[in-house]
């Protein structure tokens, strides 16, 4: 059982790097990642489109009247080469969606408020709060160019804080499960012969 956890731990550690990583790169250069994400889907719509259009070729032919596979090929290389062309619209439309996201739950928060005003005194949290949430979330629908990159960066901070964290944790944890088979091994006794 030990050393399933130690295993499980070592994959833990793998993992959180490749976090730590991810999240100091989107911190440090947010442009260039953003980017190579948006090249990224793009790359995998046409691929997928692509599938799909080479899948109505070999479908038979009296299976070919009930197939969607050309319409959704073509709509997705379509897809596909105008994210590839035009980056900055998917930037855009991501950045927007979220901000609208955050309006939402603004607004959600803002009615809890409301609500609780009266029960309790943690109301002026809740809206403090939803004035936060709805301030991001204005900025990121009306300003979706600059804003997109302020964000990630935000992201890749978030991450990369979350990484070193998890990697902290999970050497105390390497360490408490060294000290507790260190203990449970037997003491060797030193043999005197008489």
């Amino acid at each position: 059982m030990i050393e399933a956890i130690k295993k499980s731990m070592k994959g833990m550690i793998l993992y959180t790097i490749i976090m730590l990583v991810v999240g100091i790169i989107f911190a440090v250069n947010p442009g260039t990642s953003i980017n190579v994400m948006t090249g990224f889907i793009a790359v995998l719509a046409m691929l997928l489109g692509g599938y799909f259009v080479f899948d109505y070729i070999r479908t038979p032919r009296e299976n070919k009247l009930l197939s969607f596979s050309l319409a959704f090929g073509i709509v997705l290389i379509g897809i596909g080469l105008f994210i590839f062309l035009k980056r900055d619209a998917l930037i855009n439309f991501i950045t927007v969606l979220i901000g609208i996201v955050l309006i939402v739950k603004a607004i959600y928060k803002f009615q809890i408020a409301l609500n609780i005003r009266k029960l309790s005194k943690g109301w002026k949290y809740n809206l403090l709060v939803a004035l936060l949430t709805l301030t991001m979330g204005l900025v990121l629908v009306l300003y979706p160019d600059g804003s997109a990159h302020a964000f990630l960066r935000i992201v890749g901070i978030v991450i990369a804080l979350g990484a070193i964290g998890e990697l902290v944790e999970t050497a105390y944890v390497m360490g408490t499960i060294k000290e507790a088979t260190s203990e449970d091994k037997p003491k060797e006794i030193p043999f005197e012969e008489k």
